[in-house]
């Protein structure tokens, strides 16, 4: 599973991370916990870019590059599934 994490970028876990603090920032200036907030946030980042990683990986495993896109794609759907579940 460790090798799959290796699929997602630097810059793209930064990214990903900006947006999520952007969204902790509105939460909390419209008088939300600051500290429920960016638990929600860090859940929701941490299951989008391990599905992300590891639905891309077995893309890649069985139809190459394509598969890889794919895999990525449903990684991030089910990553924020997962993290709206869990909310």
């Amino acid at each position: 599973m460790f090798l799959a994490l290796t699929r997602t970028s630097k810059l793209g876990a930064i990214a990903l991370g900006g947006i999520e603090a952007a969204h902790v920032v509105h939460e909390v200036s419209n008088g939300k916990n600051f500290f429920a907030e960016a638990g929600k946030s860090a859940l929701t980042l941490g299951t989008t870019l391990c599905a992300t990683g590891v639905l891309g990986a077995i893309g890649a495993k069985h139809l190459g590059p394509t598969g890889s896109l794919l895999g990525m794609g449903v990684g991030a759907i089910a990553g924020a599934v997962v993290s709206k579940a869990m909310d």
